[in-house]
């Protein structure tokens, strides 16, 4: 077919786990990355990041996210100079839940996921896609770059089962800009 890129025939695979609805209240770690990987946001310096007026929009505005939605509170979070990594907690209106965002059903089958299935407030999604509008919007109006590409599309995410993978998870976050130092040092 003439006219057509081979860029255009990839088929994109989803980081979603099948199945499973991302309403569902409880723990999701999180990863954004710029385009390109770009250090937008600061740099990494003595194992610490440095971040740039970038950075700190970014940080603002993920900090902010649960003054959009109420039933988010966020955890843990890093961010660098090409990506952001975060725990996002999502809640049932009015009921308390921690970790262990339910089990993904398998196909046709039962499993022990909690008995309500969705939380009445905002999808992962819908979190993740506001802020990275939000911060490509705010980015782009104070460079005066209309329209470039802040964000990769998509994001990694990953459900949080119980309290041993968030202290492993918030491990992870908290010496990212160190092992980010030494990589590059060495």
């Amino acid at each position: 077919m003439s006219g057509v890129s081979g860029a255009e025939w990839r088929v994109r695979k989803s980081g979603r786990l099948p199945g499973f609805d991302y309403s569902t209240p409880g723990a999701y770690f999180v990863t954004l990355s710029t385009a390109k990987r770009r250090s937008l946001f600061g740099q990494v310096v003595d194992g610490t990041v440095r971040a740039n007026w970038r950075g700190r929009l970014v940080e603002s505005a993920w900090l902010n996210l649960p003054r959009r939605f109420p039933d988010v509170t966020l955890d843990a979070y890093m961010m660098m100079p090409d990506h952001v990594h975060g725990v996002v907690f999502l809640q049932c209106p009015g009921r308390d839940h921690g970790v262990g965002a339910g089990l993904a059903r398998p196909a046709g089958g039962a499993s022990d996921a909690p008995t309500e299935s969705a939380n009445d407030g905002a999808t992962l999604g819908q979190v993740i896609g506001a802020f990275k509008s939000l911060t490509t919007v705010q980015i782009n109006r104070l460079r005066d770059t209309p329209g470039a590409l802040v964000w990769q599309r998509g994001y990694y995410d990953r459900v949080i089962r119980d309290e041993r993978e968030l202290d492993a998870v918030r491990a992870y976050i908290a010496n990212n800009p160190l092992k980010a130092w030494t990589d590059h040092a060495e």
